[in-house]
């Protein structure tokens, strides 16, 4: 995986309002203009920000993206299925 196009990827959403709007209305047709990996294209539709996190996608870069969901800055990594410390036997 690279994280260079991820990172490429969050600025651009973060900086181009019709960017962010198509994305939130087509994910896959947005993310099909990138040189991505099928588990990079998950991870960003899933805002899974552990995963990013694990890819070395900078934290600014990944709360600027987690914005995009509406994901409170509290509960970035919380919320992500990946997170070490969530119980699996959550609801």
């Amino acid at each position: 995986m690279s994280a260079y196009h991820v990172q490429k990827f969050i600025w651009e959403l973060d900086r181009n309002r019709s960017l962010k709007e198509t994305f939130k209305a087509n994910p896959d047709g947005v993310l099909s203009n990138y040189p991505l990996t099928d588990e990079e294209r998950r991870i960003l539709k899933e805002a899974d920000a552990w995963a990013l996190r694990g890819m070395a996608v900078h934290p600014i870069l990944i709360r600027q993206y987690t914005r995009v969901f509406g994901i409170e800055h509290e509960k970035i990594f919380t919320n992500s299925p990946h997170h070490p410390f969530k119980s699996k036997a959550a609801p």
